[in-house]
């Protein structure tokens, strides 16, 4: 199938007026597609896998069945504090008070695991109005930052049974660090717990050119 080159070049334009970056998902999968891109001066920067399962329940127990100790609870008022302190020291960011506020805010769900009593890994929910549910803020970012897939594991079997208790429908994440053989960690506890991968989502930047390129109008 052709690339449907008007409305690439309206998204396009759009995206230029804005003289920012967006990601582009490669479900187009159209013969031409990544030529026209690069042509018009968008250069890949980044990519991450996009993952997606339904509401349907967990197949598997959420408890780890190994020998390490990793509980995971909800943020609380109480614990705002220390969850928003350690999500500022592995982003090496001072976020002022922003962050406590999303405690008891509607839709927002922050999760932390423990080990030894400590925080050592965080991640966040958002459910929307129609149940869709976005995984997100997570720390450290798996194969990333760590090594230590183990942490995130434990954290999305949680979220993702909480999530539903709440009334979650669906749910997207995204591997931060995809792998062309789907052979990370990360693939696997995602596949345990009914995710699938529809697609890459890759982010592309305007190459600086000195003649740029300007799109017709989509007719």
């Amino acid at each position: 199938m052709e690339t449907d080159k008007p409305h690439l070049m309206f998204i396009h334009g759009a995206w230029l007026s804005a003289r920012s970056w967006e990601t582009y998902a490669d479900y187009f999968g159209k013969k031409g597609y990544e030529d026209l891109l690069r042509e018009r001066g968008l250069e890949p920067f980044d990519a991450q896998d996009r993952v997606m399962r339904d509401g349907s329940p967990l197949a598997i127990p959420v408890e780890s069945a190994g020998d390490r100790r990793l509980p995971v609870e909800r943020v609380t008022p109480e614990t705002a504090d220390e969850w928003a302190g350690f999500l500022q020291r592995v982003y090496r960011l001072d976020t002022g008070p922003w962050l406590q506020l999303l405690i008891g805010r509607a839709g927002w769900h922050e999760y932390v695991a423990r080990e030894a009593g400590e925080i050592v890994a965080a991640r966040g929910m958002f459910i929307g109005p129609d149940g869709a549910a976005w995984l997100g803020m997570d720390a450290p970012v798996p194969g990333v930052v760590t090594d230590d897939y183990e942490l995130d594991a434990a954290l999305c079997a949680y979220i993702v049974a909480d999530g539903l208790a709440r009334g979650a429908t669906s749910f997207l994440a995204d591997i931060e660090l995809p792998s062309p053989e789907l052979d990370t960690p990360a693939y696997g506890y995602f596949a345990r717990l009914g995710f699938r991968r529809p697609y890459c989502r890759v982010g592309r930047v305007v190459e600086r050119r000195e003649t740029a390129w300007r799109p017709t109008s989509p007719t």
